[in-house]
């Protein structure tokens, strides 16, 4: 209701939502909207999708009303910059760099342009090949047969990649000349915080990355 009149100036229609500490079905006496710079409206989903990801990726233990904080923040923050690797670093660099961040894989960059990917389990078979050590070059475990979408590219086509590849990511040639990369986890997350009839609706994938 606070986000009607904050936008209207006039009393929208009060409806049910299950995310406790935040909202309100009234106008209250102590609302003082001279001391307000916006009002933003989210769903429940994104609440507790949110909710769901602080537990699952950092640990926290956080409600729904945790969740819609931390996903304006997100938002706000907008696109991360591509996280890539170079064909001549090193196992231990490609490793720590993994690590820093999280993630089980990496595209590979030369002159500017995506020449493939490397991922954990190609480190772990160099290793353990014994051809492969900390200081040694990733460049001959670089593989190129990873998938490559548009942003133009519909859900269900990268779904059907998912299910029949055996990789772990799907790199995107976004329009403006970037690459980007969608993971599985990436489209687990948007198909858990997306409504069934708006992805039948959405005629693209479009991740938040």
């Amino acid at each position: 209701m606070f986000y009607d009149y904050w936008k209207t100036g006039s009393l929208g229609e009060a409806f049910v939502y299950k995310v406790e500490g935040i909202g309100e079905d009234m106008l209250v006496g102590n609302m003082d909207f001279s001391l307000v710079d916006d009002i933003i409206q989210v769903s429940d989903a994104d609440c507790f999708s949110v909710g769901r990801r602080l537990a699952r990726e950092e640990g926290l233990f956080a409600g729904g009303s945790s969740g819609v904080a931390v996903r304006d923040l997100l938002a706000a923050r907008g696109p991360r910059p591509l996280i890539l690797a170079r064909k001549a670093e090193t196992v231990e660099a490609v490793i720590a760099r993994m690590k820093t961040h999280g993630i089980s894989q990496l595209p590979v960059e030369e002159e500017g342009r995506v020449i493939g990917m490397i991922e954990e389990v190609d480190l772990l078979n160099f290793m353990l090949s014994g051809a492969g050590f900390p200081a040694s070059a990733i460049e001959p475990i670089v593989h190129n047969h990873c998938p490559q979408v548009s942003d133009g590219t519909p859900l269900e086509r990268v779904s059907s990649i998912f299910m029949r590849s055996p990789g772990e990511a799907v790199l995107v040639a976004r329009e403006s000349g970037e690459t980007d990369i969608i993971t599985k986890i990436d489209l687990i997350d948007f198909l858990t915080r997306t409504a069934p009839e708006e992805r039948m609706k959405s005629e693209n994938l479009k991740l938040e990355t």
